[in-house]
């Protein structure tokens, strides 16, 4: 997981660098959360969710430099796991993320976690298994609140691993999530982003169909994918996945 050492940590201690600030938002943490590659079995899930940048919890047993290079791959891995420990799931289906003492998790479910559960179910028309059905990645990979550095680092983080983390992606269908996620993918692979259905889109070395969605958090706009899609479209998107 390459992405996890990433080259550009070491080189962000300089004010210039474009991963500067985003980095530097884990200054008042004991002990620095490694950037996030992506969560759930990327090179088999069949649906891959795009989003700005992974938000970050102090109070997370998350990886960090001091773990060992097979506990962070089972984390990321397997993280939605039901033999694993990394999260817990409610009666609801909502996910909550272990805490440090790796004992108990936190009390609030993770809202992107569910949203992306939603949307997989609307595309495969049945509850889908999470880290499975769908993994999500970002186009920024170092953790942040509220979105903070990403504009900085986005042109530099998308450019150098987007393309490998696509090319070990099977996905039939990238979910884009956001308008981070929106520009900046819809740049790299030509796409008019004004269109929220695409198919036939070739996105690391394999052509896929990709769907634009408003980021879950975004208020006061509709959030399904029937709310952007049609009924043919949501049909031969379905379609996709049944091959």
């Amino acid at each position: 997981m390459a992405v996890t050492r990433c080259p550009e940590l070491n080189r962000a201690t300089s004010s210039s660098h474009p991963c500067h600030k985003i980095v530097s938002c884990q200054n008042n943490i004991d002990v620095f959360q490694l950037p996030e590659p992506w969560t759930g079995n990327l090179s088999s899930a069949p649906i891959l969710f795009v989003s700005s940048n992974p938000s970050i919890n102090k109070d997370e047993a998350y990886p960090t430099k001091s773990w060992s290079e097979e506990e962070v791959v089972d984390f990321f891995e397997n993280r939605f796991e039901s033999d694993r420990v990394w999260t817990r799931i409610s009666p609801s289906r909502a996910r909550y993320v272990l805490l440090k003492d790796r004992k108990s998790y936190h009390d609030n479910w993770v809202r992107f976690w569910s949203s992306a559960r939603k949307r997989s179910e609307e595309l495969l028309g049945h509850l889908p298994t999470p880290g499975r059905d769908y993994a999500l990645t970002e186009v920024v990979h170092c953790k942040s609140e509220d979105e903070k550095g990403v504009s900085e680092s986005i042109s530099m983080c998308s450019q150098k691993w987007i393309g490998p983390i696509l090319e070990h992606s099977n996905a039939k269908i990238i979910v884009l999530v956001g308008a981070l996620a929106r520009d900046v993918c819809s740049d790299i692979w030509n796409i008019d982003n004004s269109q929220s259905v695409h198919f036939n889109v070739l996105a690391g070395r394999r052509h896929r169909a990709v769907v634009i969605l408003p980021h879950p958090n975004a208020r006061n706009v509709p959030k399904k994918i029937s709310d952007y899609a049609t009924e043919e479209q949501i049909r031969k998107l379905r379609s996709l996945l049944s091959k």
